[in-house]
Order: structure tokens, then sequence, then C-alpha cells
């Protein structure tokens, strides 16, 4: 494994410190994606593989990097970070907690790694279908987190590690967890719009029976339903989810009439 940046001096006594502005979590995740197992995961099939496969590249050009095994972390960070700043200095969460949620959103999936050399050690699940994670999945991809924390969180104080993992295992009731479940929920659901505008302008050239064309089609159509219920109940709570479902009603309505 490449040597990793050294973190343990953003950390005292008094709490969670940032020198220079670095930001934990991409500290890490950058660390994990630069080993055997991030690069491992990066090369597993792309998420939402229930709906079936086009082709990987033209799948990650038409729905973004939300897809990818990897990048989908990213992108829900980002869409942290976007969320907190829309809520301003309203929001109830300290600078710790701000950081914890953040790392979190950085590593949330690695516990989907099926690298081989974990997979001898303990139960992996991969990706699971939206609506389809078990208990069972869930405890099997917190073993393989706690595999991958020991070996690229060597340095993170267990404090700190904790209060991570707690907002990834959904253990904790907090204004930080809630914000990073409305992050990952309003995501999915500009995957799903994606997918629709494109089915849509697909169809309307005539191709409805391309396979790529109703891989979009169902996939549009079911992650948005299956979504969009979860992001009216986070658009109640902050501004960020409430405007992208304001945003998205139209286009919604029409995926479920017209697809």
């Amino acid at each position: 494994m490449p040597n990793p940046p050294e973190v343990s001096s953003m950390f005292d006594q008094t709490g969670i410190v940032f020198p220079g502005g670095v930001d934990i979590g991409r500290v890490l995740l950058d660390r994990y994606a630069i080993g055997e197992h991030g690069m491992w995961q990066a090369g597993q099939p792309l998420r939402y593989g229930a709906f079936g496969s086009y082709g990987r590249e033209q799948m990650l050009i038409d729905l973004g990097p939300d897809i990818d095994p990897l990048q989908h972390m990213p992108v829900t960070e980002l869409a942290l970070v976007e969320l907190l700043a829309g809520e301003g200095t309203s929001g109830d969460w300290s600078p710790g907690e701000v950081c914890a949620g953040r790392t979190a959103a950085m590593l949330h999936d690695i516990g989907e790694c099926t690298h081989p050399g974990i997979a001898q050690s303990c139960a992996v699940v991969g990706d699971i279908p939206q609506g389809e994670k078990t208990e069972e999945h869930r405890a099997a991809e917190a073993r393989v987190r706690r595999i991958l924390y020991d070996l690229y969180c060597r340095d993170i104080p267990d404090d700190f590690l904790e209060q991570v993992e707690a907002i990834i295992a959904h253990q904790v009731t907090s204004t930080i967890h809630s914000a990073f479940e409305a992050a990952h929920d309003t995501s999915t659901l500009k995957v799903g719009l994606r997918a629709g505008r494109l089915a849509l302008a697909c169809m309307e050239g005539s191709m409805y029976n391309d396979i790529r064309t109703e891989q979009l089609r169902r996939m549009a159509k079911d992650v948005t339903a299956g979504v969009v219920a979860r992001v009216e109940h986070h658009a109640d709570l902050f501004v960020y989810p409430r405007r992208v479902l304001d945003e998205a009603r139209p286009l919604h309505s029409r995926i479920q009439r017209e697809l």
C-alpha cells in the first residue's frame, strides 16, 4: 500500500483542527483510492446494476460520476457541502460534527468493496439495489469497513472514527446524520432525473426499442418513484433538497406519466 499522508496532526485535545484547510475525508478517500482495495472497488460494476448495463463508458457519460462505485462518495460529500451551505448559520451542528459528516460521506460505501483478500476473511456484498438492503447486508458492510479502517485510517483517533462510523451505519440520531441522508437521497433523485431526461429525448427521437433507452426508462421510473418520498421528507428539514425537489417536480411527473 502506498505511504499515506499523515493526518494525525489535524487533531488536538480540544477537538478537530484543520491546518491549512486540509479536508480529512478527502485525504482518507485519496489514500484508499490509490491502495489495492480502492483500485479494486473502482473496477467493480457500476451502481444501479440491477437495471442492466449498456456499456460502462456510455453509462458514465449518460449518468455521471454518481454511478461510479468510488466517485459516488465524493459526489455525496459535495451534495452535503451544498446542503450545509444552504442552511448557513442556522444549521444545528458543530465544526467537529461537520467534519465527521463530510468524512462519512467520503467513506460511506467502502463497505461495498469486494476485494478477494477481504472476501477470504468475511462476507462481502457489493452494491445492493435500492430498497433491498437487509440488516445482514449492513452488518457485512460494517465488517468490511472495520477491516479497511484498520488498513487506511490507523492515524485517525478512535473517537472520531467512531463518530464517522455511527453516521455511516445509521447508529446515531443527529442533524448531521439527517443532512448526510438528505444529501445521499437527493443525489439519487438527480441520477433518476438524468436518466429520465435522456430516456424521454431518445423516445422523442424514435429510439424506444434501443436497449439504452429501455434501461434508462426503467431506471428513471423506478429510481425517482422510490426516492422522491424520502426527498420530500428531507425537504421539510433542509433548503437544498427542497430546492432540488421544487425544480424536479415537472420532470418527475413527466417521467411517471410518459415512461
